[in-house]
């Protein structure tokens, strides 16, 4: 009989952190979802989900939000660039706490320069039992992070110049993300989860136009330009840093490769941008 474990999902009312919670709400399992508030967590997930406060930048929340736990989905918030700082030592307890299980959230090009790529290092560093899931580029980035500029300038406005992404629907990684969590077999591994096309962003601005009958651009901004109207949009500085630290590497180092890993794990393709769009036809209109 498999044992009930006690998994913590960190970012939880996020895009990614609310699909794995909804997919593990599926599964015989004791889910705590890691927010800075419970009420968000009450009105977003109902009953059957507890609440832990966690706060990367107060290390005396980690204690009672690891306590009793065994498996971890930690992904890193947005705004964190200085991982050593802030997240380092939450994983250094969890290693003293002996997770048996991390799985963690970083994308498919995750090289020496981005964050992402520091967690997974110290994590095998130190020696706790892992999943990587990189993960392509996500759909919903241009129904949130990108949705005030689109929506106002129908311009999707990102400075990837003729870059090609192979476009990821978060609900593909929430689903991949809760499977493993629940059912494990991918220790110590990287997992690469994408969808299976690739586009550029002039595509995606066409695709968008074709199916909600308006007129979207995309402007191929410099990377001062992009700066420049992301601080005037009130996104901060230390957000817009790693923006243009993701898109100056997909302009450099090709983003557009497409993995198998979700059909191979799922037995299922992945979602389409076509189903994405329309699906989120709202967010831009």
């Amino acid at each position: 009989m498999k044992t009930i474990s006690k998994i913590l999902v960190t970012g939880a009312t996020g895009n990614v952190g609310r699909e794995v919670v909804k997919f593990l709400k599926e599964k015989k399992t004791t889910i705590f979802a890691a927010d800075l508030h419970k009420e968000s967590v009450s009105l977003m997930f109902g009953e059957g989900v507890g609440f832990r406060k966690l706060d990367f930048y107060d290390e005396s929340t980690f204690e009672q939000a690891l306590d009793g736990i065994d498996i971890v989905f930690l992904m890193r918030p947005p705004q964190i660039g200085d991982v050593k700082t802030y997240m380092f030592p939450f994983i250094d307890l969890m290693k003293e706490k002996k997770i048996k299980l991390v799985v963690t959230l970083s994308i498919a090009d995750a090289n020496p320069m981005v964050p992402h790529y520091k967690i997974e290092n110290y994590i095998k560093k130190i020696g706790i039992t892992y999943t990587h899931i990189r993960a392509g580029y996500f759909m919903q980035n241009l129904s949130t992070t990108h949705k005030e500029v689109i929506q106002k300038e129908k311009d999707l406005f990102i400075p990837a110049g003729n870059a090609k992404f192979s476009f990821t629907d978060v609900k593909d990684i929430g689903e991949v993300a809760a499977f493993i969590l629940f059912n494990g077999g991918y220790n110590n591994q990287t997992i690469h989860i994408t969808g299976s096309e690739v586009y550029d962003l002039s595509e995606v601005a066409k695709m968008m136009s074709e199916i909600l009958k308006l007129s979207f651009t995309y402007s191929n901004p410099s990377g001062k330009a992009f700066k420049k109207k992301m601080n005037d949009y009130g996104i901060s500085k230390e957000m817009i840093r790693i923006m243009r630290l993701i898109y100056f590497g997909a302009r450099v180092k090709k983003s557009d490769t497409i993995y198998t890993d979700f059909e191979r794990i799922m037995k299922k393709k992945p979602r389409t941008l076509e189903q994405y769009i329309v699906e989120y036809s709202d967010s831009w209109k």
